[in-house]
């Protein structure tokens, strides 16, 4: 179980093959990994788990000062991460986020489209049509963009 501010998560929750018993998930070290929704909850814990696995995380997340912040964490215990401020429903974001992960990293490995907005939950006829623009664009369109800017990597 692993267990960071707060939030408990099991293993089961990073869907990556393991094929070697003896250091599960060894296969992720050196690789880069991108993190949309880095932030906070499943996104912040993939993160850290991946990093003390030897990966190279990229933390991206609306809030430059929580992914800023978990990179700081992150570095603190010899991991090697780096925070980036990014909104998912921005292609020009998105491609910037990649770009960066190219810069630090030498590329991407992994996509993580973790980001996501579960509000406004309402009735249909007490629902606001703009707040569902705004859920379309960062849980939909939000992951075209990611793995359309990193599918070229």
């Amino acid at each position: 179980m692993l267990e960071l501010r707060g939030l408990r998560a099991t293993y089961v929750l990073l869907p990556i093959l393991c094929n070697d018993k003896e250091r599960p998930m060894s296969h992720v070290e050196n690789k880069t990994i991108i993190i949309t929704g880095a932030s906070r909850g499943i996104g912040a814990a993939a993160a850290v788990y991946l990093a003390d696995l030897g990966a190279n995380v990229v933390l991206a997340a609306r809030s430059e000062a929580g992914v800023k912040t978990l990179a700081d964490e992150i570095t603190a215990k010899g991991g090697k991460a780096l925070g980036f401020a990014c909104n998912v429903a921005s292609y020009s974001e998105v491609s910037a986020l990649v770009d960066a992960a190219k810069t630090a990293f030498g590329g991407v490995d992994v996509l993580i489209n973790n980001a996501g907005l579960i509000d406004p939950i309402a009735r249909i006829d007490e629902s606001d049509p703009g707040a569902w623009d705004e859920i379309v664009d960062v849980n939909f369109k939000g992951v075209y963009y990611a793995i359309r800017a990193a599918a070229p990597v």
